[in-house]
């Protein structure tokens, strides 16, 4: 096992210097299709309406203390920007098309923006509160450099190529308007993850609840990840790792919601 790890080394140093990013193309509930924000068009040319927030470059933020880590840059409503409603307790599937890193956790999150998604306009998206709603990280195998992560698993290079990332939206929610924030954190590369931030505007309806997060749940980004955290800055092919089969996702527990 020791021996492919400097070849595994030497596969994220060409992946680091690749082109190959990506960023979340549009979202689905149930048969209902919602489309992205495109970051490679102008407004004029952008489908209408659009739910997610607009993000300039399918590139990652490389800091955990980025000023753009909530939303991405610039993370502001689209131009002709919509939200998706949905009731609680609802499947919301975000489509990645051929996403191609296979290591490291994902993570959604969500923020209330109030009793509107009207509210959600005018929402300051790095001092708002956010509680985590899903995560998933290594699933199975020997270690974290050779193991079957989620990130790897949710990719689909066949046919369209779409990656469905689905999460259940909370029962226990309060109805309301909420940004809704998919996180892919990437850790091929040594000591140096990526982090690919996309947010979306949502009405909850039909909450059988009055919860929306709080206390000990809430979080800020930036605000929730160090950079020190040996989460975030980590080699997973260096010598000791061989083995190693614990991850521990950061910024906290979800939500039990």
């Amino acid at each position: 096992m020791a021996s492919l790890l400097p070849l595994l080394a030497a596969l994220a140093a060409l992946l680091r210097s690749a082109h190959a990013h990506g960023g979340l193309n549009n979202y689905t509930v149930g048969e209902t299709w919602y489309p992205g924000f495109d970051p490679n068009l102008p407004a004029s040319l952008q489908l209408h309406p659009i739910p997610q927030r607009q993000y300039n470059t399918i590139s990652p933020l490389f800091s955990a203390t980025d000023p753009a880590l909530s939303c991405n840059t610039p993370g502001t409503p689209a131009p002709s920007q919509s939200h998706i409603t949905l009731p609680a307790g609802a499947n919301l599937t975000a489509i990645y098309y051929h996403w191609i890193h296979p290591v490291g956790p994902m993570t959604v999150w969500l923020s209330r923006c109030g009793d509107s998604p009207h509210d959600c306009m005018t929402i300051d998206t790095a001092a708002a509160s956010w509680f985590k709603i899903w995560e998933a990280g290594l699933l199975e195998g020997p270690d974290l450099a050779t193991g079957m992560w989620y990130q790897k698993r949710f990719q689909n290079w066949e046919g369209g190529g779409e990656g469905r990332w689905e999460v259940r939206v909370p029962r226990g929610l309060r109805s309301g308007g909420y940004i809704v924030r998919h996180e892919v954190m990437s850790v091929h590369v040594e000591n140096r993850a990526q982090f690919y931030v996309s947010c979306g505007h949502l009405e909850v309806v039909r909450g059988e609840g009055e919860g929306e997060g709080e206390g000990e749940w809430m979080v800020r980004f930036p605000g929730a990840y160090r950079q020190d955290d040996p989460s975030i800055d980590i080699n997973i092919y260096a010598e000791e790792m061989v083995g190693v089969t614990d991850y521990i996702i950061p910024g906290g527990p979800v939500w039990p919601g």
